[in-house]
């Protein structure tokens, strides 16, 4: 997950977030139906290429416009079927 691409998320970037946000599955602002509409900055995971190696964790937590997306990828999910 972490070394070739930052990982672009939904959440949009508060910095003090974890300080109050949920323990479990926390989501930061408003979940939009369409993508293209996306104005702020949002969550990047990861670290990518370009980056010295004690970046390169899943733990680095970053911000990103969706206009600079040159280094950006995504991950393609899906609740499992039961």
């Amino acid at each position: 997950m972490a070394g070739n691409a930052w990982e672009w998320c939904l959440d949009e970037y508060l910095q003090n977030f974890y300080a109050s946000s949920p323990r479990e599955n926390p989501l930061a602002g408003k979940v939009l139906a369409n993508y293209k509409r996306i104005t702020s900055e949002r969550v990047i995971r990861g670290g990518g290429w370009e980056n010295y190696d004690n970046l390169i964790r899943v733990s680095n937590r970053n911000r990103e416009h969706p206009t600079q997306s040159y280094y950006l990828g995504f991950r393609c999910v899906a609740q499992p079927s039961r």
